[in-house]
């Protein structure tokens, strides 16, 4: 905890390391120890007032059958903790991945099936287009899956990517005329090429965009990424709500992943995004990221 003996020698434990919003808990095992051994896991302080979680065991010191003092031995705990909520991350992204499997795809299937079926009767082309463009929203969703469990399991250390090359080899998937300026280099993984593409396919299938502008500056400590498109645009009410899980808005809302992935791996960089009206119209996701 940072303390000489001399600074805590005669002073009470609980004066010393317990938080004052700890203190009835303290002093409830301090009476429960007098019972028998006691092991819990809580929060106590060091010296410079940050907190620490730790797992305490707390033993009697009797003589005969009468209690004198206790002993407590305690462990910091901070990896497991941190090693758990590891665990519970791993955790949602499997529930999710279950939830799409067992609804978003499963949908799809059916749809393409059931127009598959109609197509057999009538021969009419409009069905094989149906089942073809829900036979291909599956597999965006796999791949925006693989992404997302990809982003959560590698475990990898981040390393140096050029914003502006990541960019450029995006926009080759699309048929919209962009225009990209600057460039700047970001700690990330493999998985910000998803952020890029998840942004751009937005601006084009939601919004309606047939032009994007991607903008990147810099200084010594974060780069700015300016996405910008000329579409439809966002409504504000709901510009706080887009990037929630399985969010959707609209006739063209689609499995409500997408920006959800976004944001999800832009905060596991350690970074920012929201989203601002572009002038004349459309809308711009500004990203910040440290370099």
């Amino acid at each position: 905890f940072g303390y000489s003996l001399d600074e805590i020698k005669g002073r009470h434990i609980n004066d010393v390391i317990v938080p004052d919003e700890k203190i009835e808990e303290a002093m409830a095992l301090d009476k429960k120890v007098e019972e028998g051994y006691v092991y819990y896991d809580t929060v106590r302080k060091r010296k410079d007032g940050t907190l620490i979680q730790v797992s305490l065991s707390t033993a009697p010191i009797k003589i005969g059958e009468n209690f004198m003092e206790s002993v407590v031995l305690y462990k910091d705990i901070t990896e497991r903790r941190q090693n758990e909520e590891k665990i519970r991350e791993l955790n949602d992204t499997l529930c999710l991945i279950n939830k799409i499997m067992r609804h978003d795809i499963l949908n799809d299937l059916q749809i393409a099936n059931s127009s598959l079926d109609i197509y057999s009767e009538g021969k009419s082309k409009t069905f094989i287009e149906k089942a073809m463009q829900r036979i291909n929203r599956g597999i965006k969703l796999i791949e925006m899956m693989r992404n997302f469990e990809s982003m959560i399991l590698s475990g990898k250390e981040l390393k140096e990517y050029s914003v502006r090359k990541v960019a450029e080899d995006v926009i080759k998937d699309y048929d919209v005329k962009f225009d990209i300026k600057g460039d700047c280099t970001i700690m990330a993984d493999e998985a910000f090429r998803s952020v890029i593409d998840n942004i751009v396919r937005n601006a084009i299938v939601h919004g309606g965009t047939d032009k994007i502008d991607i903008t990147m500056k810099g200084n010594n400590e974060e780069c700015e990424i300016r996405i910008a498109d000329y579409g439809k645009g966002i409504p504000d009410e709901i510009k706080e709500k887009i990037f929630d899980e399985r969010f959707k808005h609209g006739d063209t809302g689609g499995s409500g992943l997408g920006l959800y992935i976004v944001r999800k791996t832009i905060e596991r960089y350690g970074g920012s995004i929201h989203v601002e009206n572009n002038e004349p119209n459309g809308t711009v996701f500004v990203i910040k990221l440290r370099r």
